[in-house]
């Protein structure tokens, strides 16, 4: 979708509800009414979403011997900074302390100063209030420990995530702040801390932080984990990961425009009350956002580009890719061509689709370049020379742009309906799962690169390919539409009837009548 500029509109407010929630299961009751006194003796006015999340985290579960434990002893909060995050981790705190009243809290940072900064604000907040000021038994800000410590015996410690973490605590509670910066080595050294608490006890974790890049592998691995269930649900299956809860507010630049109000709006819910509408279409200006949208929306609209787990299987699995590699294979016939322009306009691809002599598909990546005029060309060249079956363009995506100049080159255009694309990922995923698979692709590996670094999304109740975000899927995506069409416009040849008096072994197959076509990389693609 080309990004337009915002329109400005002073009423505007930011969306209260996360664009992606997932919650746990068996909720019986929520804990959260003295977090929301605490609130309000501290003078903090927390905003409907503050509110909401603060309600699921304390969501409570009932055990069959009557006892209850957290509905989720895992959470995360994602969503871009200056929207309020802070405040969350600022109650919870306080509500480790003087509401459940747990012996020892880590509130973990990325760096020093954060950790130090956020110590500073619990200070400032228990000391507006002089009921919480007398509880306090020690501030500590010495011997490189910053902890909070009330004459009960509670305590609050601030410290900086390392290799070593806190292998010596034994927490009931562990704030990782700025998940987005987290990495696993950290964690391994920190989460063991609350291994001695899940049994009799009852461990929470709770993770803040703002969408990540490609080194935010902890991060990552959560929108993972979320974003597989909520799909999982929405496919009506039965819930498989119970026991989490996750609340982002994230764009989906599949659909979502970046440089509009409304797409602004749904991703940061202090629009209005903490942000400013033309600070962000500002913002969209000198980011470069008309340009290149990947900067404002993992900064502003919650766009991550996270690292894919090399643990994690493809899509399609890496076997079935590696067996539907043949490199001799080429397509006899007409062949069908797809263009597709990368989400950040930076590039397209062009892929073709063909039948082979023994009535596979052929499916091949035959040009891609830099910038996106460049296709015009050579699809227009191409299909003038080449017997083929048209141009298949999704009109829903940046391709959009090319159908004008198509056109006057007198393509041939065929648009994919939203109901296609659905039918084109399943069609394409299965051509490959099958124990023959109905496609052979090239070993190229710009290709290929794309198989491996696939995500996938719903779209009308269907799955298929996933376009923004990330790398590059442009020849991914133009490699499904066009297998798809050709099914459509060249099905595979049915077996002629053998004849009742000819043996079976003179009959051949239809596909076979074209061998004298001309080599498919005769025209030098």
């Amino acid at each position: 979708m080309t990004p337009q500029p915002a329109q400005p509109s002073r009423s505007l407010l930011g969306v209260q509800t996360p664009t992606h929630l997932l919650l746990p299961a068996d909720v019986a009751y929520h804990d959260d009414e003295e977090l929301f006194a605490l609130a309000a003796m501290v003078r903090l006015n927390l905003m409907e979403w503050q509110r909401d999340f603060l309600t699921n985290l304390t969501a409570r579960r009932v055990l069959e011997d009557g006892s209850t434990k957290w509905a989720a002893p895992y959470a995360g909060l994602e969503l871009s900074r200056q929207n309020g995050k802070s405040a969350v981790d600022e109650i919870v705190v306080l509500a480790a302390l003087f509401v459940f009243r747990f012996p020892l809290t880590l509130f973990t940072a990325h760096r020093d100063r954060a950790a130090m900064e956020m110590f500073r604000r619990i200070e400032r907040l228990i000391k507006s209030s002089r009921r919480l000021s007398r509880e306090v038994a020690t501030w500590r800000r010495a011997n490189g420990q910053t902890a909070i410590e009330l004459v009960t015996g509670e305590r609050v410690m601030f410290m900086t995530r390392t290799a070593e973490g806190a292998r010596s605590l034994s927490p009931q509670l562990v704030i990782v702040d700025e998940a987005q910066n987290a990495t696993f080595e950290e964690m391994n050294a920190l989460l063991p801390a609350i291994a001695a608490q899940t049994e009799e006890g009852d461990p929470l974790v709770l993770y803040t932080g703002s969408a990540g890049d490609r080194r935010s592998e902890v991060l990552g691995a959560l929108v993972d984990r979320s974003t597989r269930e909520l799909e999982r649900r929405a496919r009506g299956e039965e819930p498989l990961d119970t026991r989490f809860l996750m609340a982002r507010w994230a764009a989906d630049l599949d659909v979502d425009d970046p440089g509009a109000a409304e797409t602004m709006a749904k991703t940061n819910p202090a629009l209005g009350k903490l942000i400013s509408l033309e600070y962000l279409q500002q913002q969209f200006l000198a980011l470069n956002g008309p340009i290149d949208p990947r900067n404002f929306a993992q900064e502003h609209l919650g766009v991550g580009d996270y690292p894919r787990d090399e643990s994690e299987e493809w899509v399609i699995p890496r076997s079935k890719v590696e067996a539907a590699i043949d490199n001799d294979s080429q397509p006899i016939g007409p062949v069908v061509f797809s263009v597709e322009i990368a989400w950040d306009r930076q590039s397209a691809s062009i892929c073709a689709a063909g039948r082979r002599a023994d009535g596979r598909k052929h499916v091949e990546l035959v040009a891609q370049a830099p910038g996106t005029m460049w296709a015009v060309e050579w699809l227009a060249s191409r299909c003038a020379k080449w017997p083929n079956l048209g141009v298949v363009i999704d009109p829903g995506s940046e391709t959009k742009s090319l159908i004008p100049a198509l056109k006057d080159r007198n393509v041939t255009l065929h648009s994919l309906k939203t109901a296609d694309l659905g039918a084109a990922w399943g069609l394409f995923f299965d051509g490959f799962m099958v124990d023959e698979p109905t496609l052979r692709i090239l070993d190229e590996p710009r290709f290929i690169a794309q198989f491996a670094d696939a995500q996938t999304r719903l779209i009308s109740g269907a799955t298929t390919w996933k376009r923004a975000g990330g790398s590059d899927r442009s020849a991914l995506l133009a490699a499904t539409w066009a297998a798809y069409f050709l099914d459509i416009a060249a099905p595979p040849p049915k077996p002629a009837a053998p004849s009742r008096t000819a043996p079976l072994k003179a009959v051949a197959p239809a596909a076979t009548q074209h061998r004298s076509a001309p080599n498919f990389r005769s025209i030098n693609f």
